[in-house]
């Protein structure tokens, strides 16, 4: 079999037999094929709608861990993978620096988009849907950490395209940068235990910020804001709309 056309598949099959009339074979093949094509113009496919491109590069460095801690995810077509109809095109892109361990990485990279989809606000305001995502899955991921002994955690930041509306949220140090017109715009700042007002509100949740090699929260982890390790950090996961 060999394709034709989009959306058009002409079969042949060749049967054994040292008596086939080759000029006769072939003008039944083409005789065929000049019917299906006039059928297919007669009756033309509507062509999807062109989705938008997004050129992706990746670049991991495990550096000097045992075994690669982070995670990421690329979903340029959104609505194909959950089958949403009607919608804005949509467009998913994510990174989880794990900690600790890789399960808490995993874990985000594998349920924050679907929990972000299954929020009810998500229709009509998604920033809000990614704020309660990230809260679910931690949720969930300190519950599985409980079950199995998991120490493990991870940041993440997440940038969802809906349209012409770029979405942001983010815990921890992972960051995102736009380019305009070759200039590079702040997006986001860090959640970093050095920010004089991550150390105020560590402290009036019951925490505290010690140095010890660098600031850390209840001397344990340098960043203020991730998902798992419960405890040990005080999550509240911080989103924007551009």
């Amino acid at each position: 079999s060999f394709l034709l056309m989009p959306q058009m598949t002409f079969h042949l099959w060749f049967l054994p037999s040292p008596e086939i009339e080759t000029v006769k074979l072939a003008r039944v093949v083409f005789s065929k094929l000049h019917e299906i094509c006039s059928n297919w113009v007669k009756d033309f496919p509507l062509q999807p709608k062109p989705h938008r491109y997004y050129e992706t590069s990746i670049h991991a460095i495990k550096n000097m861990r045992r075994k690669m801690e982070d995670k990421h995810v690329c979903i340029p077509d959104f609505n194909m993978l959950f089958n949403l109809e009607d919608q804005e095109e949509q467009a998913y892109f994510a990174v989880f620096d794990g900690h600790g361990g890789v399960d808490a990485a995993i874990y985000a990279s594998i349920h924050l988009h679907v929990n972000m989809v299954h929020q009810e606000m998500f229709q009509h305001d998604p920033a809000e849907a990614l704020c309660r995502a990230f809260r679910v899955t931690d949720e969930r991921f300190v519950q599985k950490a409980a079950r199995e002994s998991l120490r493990c955690g991870t940041t993440g930041v997440v940038t969802f395209i809906r349209g012409n509306m770029l979405h942001v949220a983010w815990l921890g140090d992972s960051q995102v940068m736009l380019v305009r017109r070759g200039q590079a715009v702040e997006l986001m700042k860090p959640h970093k235990p050095d920010r004089e007002d991550e150390k105020k509100r560590i402290e009036a949740l019951g925490g505290c910020v010690v140095w010890f090699g660098a600031w850390r929260v209840n001397g344990s982890l340098s960043v203020s804001r991730a998902i798992g390790k419960s405890g040990l950090q005080f999550l509240f996961p911080v989103c924007f709309s551009f």
